[in-house]
């Protein structure tokens, strides 16, 4: 099992291989490996704490006990230490403890200033909290406390004019009725087109008076 804390520090538990002999072996061998040495009377129990050379160091004497327990290897940054304590520090918002043999980490982590920025036009907001607010037609809401919605309202659009000026009065409102006089006629067509017709005048030369 291997537990990362950061800062290139790893912790891994590892279970040793466990040798037995009177030569301490050479192939093989890992650092927190067990060598039970038994040119000696008592036997000795050595670890394996460098495979570059293998050194071997004496942890325990006395009938060859123990050795099959595990070690703990402390690996920072290449190198490696075997400890038979482990300490867990709280550090960086990381709080340990232990409940019923089970190690725990809490990590907190201060309000605000997390997430993503939220930006439009020339501004940034990066803190607090960002209002959506409703303009031009465009209201804004929020479904679940999840979901942001936006709905439109199609501004209403009068296409009729504004007035319809004559020669001595405006009309505003109402309707306006076009009236055919003095053999001047007013009619419509498709289109929308509104035509007035007005006869066509000839030259008249009757009853006209030569003077010379």
């Amino acid at each position: 099992m291997t537990v990362s804390v950061g800062d290139g520090v790893s912790l891994t538990l590892v279970q040793p291989s466990v040798y037995r002999g009177t030569s301490a072996p050479s192939a093989g061998v890992q650092v927190g490996d067990l060598w039970v040495d038994t040119s000696t009377n008592p036997p000795v129990v050595k670890q394996c704490n460098s495979i570059s050379p293998i050194t071997w160091v004496a942890v325990d004497s006395g009938g060859g006990g123990g050795g099959d327990g595990y070690n703990l290897l402390v690996v920072n940054g290449g190198a490696a230490t075997l400890s038979t304590t482990l300490t867990l520090s709280n550090s960086n918002n990381v709080s340990f403890g232990i409940a019923g043999g089970v190690i725990t980490a809490t990590a907190t982590f201060a309000g605000g200033g997390g997430g993503i920025a939220v930006g439009a036009g020339t501004q940034t907001a990066t803190t607090n909290t960002v209002v959506f607010a409703n303009s031009n037609g465009i209201s804004f809401g929020m479904s679940n406390s999840t979901q942001i919605t936006a709905s439109y309202t199609v501004p209403t659009v009068s296409t009729a004019p504004s007035a319809i000026v004559g020669s001595n009065a405006t009309y505003t409102s109402g309707s306006v009725v076009f009236t055919g006089s003095n053999a001047v006629t007013v009619r419509s067509t498709t289109g929308q087109q509104i035509v007035i017709d007005a006869p066509v005048q000839t030259v008249q030369t009757q009853n006209l008076v030569s003077v010379s």
